[in-house]
């Protein structure tokens, strides 16, 4: 009897082998050819041990794939979320230049601005001191009644 082993489980080969024919009952043993002979039998028979070889090695090759498979995706999910944080570092950037364009016309609108500033100051100033020229101020003499406003001018001016 030819045992194949199955992980942890032991298999009995003969009660995978015999075959039952539909409809007729009749078994075939593959210890024993229709024609009486072990040959072709026990060949299969042989094989067997060497497809189940092949067969772990198959498995512990789907099982390292997996594993590199799950690492792909790990990366993949990795990049995933570079690309976004990349999206969103140019984006900030194009809202940062955006920002600074702003930013230069503001300054130039208040450059602009203190200039029309210092223009109307100066403006002021200056008609300030054209309606004053028409106007002269005497301090420190006292007012009178009935007083005659020409003749005191002249006597502070000679004095």
């Amino acid at each position: 009897m030819f045992y194949v082993r199955n992980k942890s489980n032991r298999w009995n080969i003969n009660r995978y082998i015999r075959k039952t024919n539909e409809g007729r009952g009749d078994t075939i043993d593959m210890n024993t050819s229709q024609d009486g002979g072990h040959g072709e039998a026990e060949k299969y028979l042989l094989l067997i041990p060497k497809i189940m070889e092949k067969l772990d090695i198959n498995v512990k090759q789907n099982n390292k794939v997996s594993k590199q498979l799950e690492n792909i995706e790990d990366k993949v999910v990795v990049i995933d979320s570079l690309d976004f944080l990349f999206g969103e570092i140019a984006t900030l950037r194009q809202e940062n230049k955006d920002k600074k364009y702003e930013l230069n016309i503001c300054r130039g609108n208040v450059a602009r601005l203190e200039c029309k500033l210092l223009y109307h100051k100066e403006e002021i100033i200056d008609l300030n001191a054209r309606g004053m020229r028409d106007n002269l101020m005497f301090c420190n003499i006292r007012e009178q009644r009935d007083e005659n406003v020409f003749a005191l001018i002249e006597l502070f001016m000679k004095e």
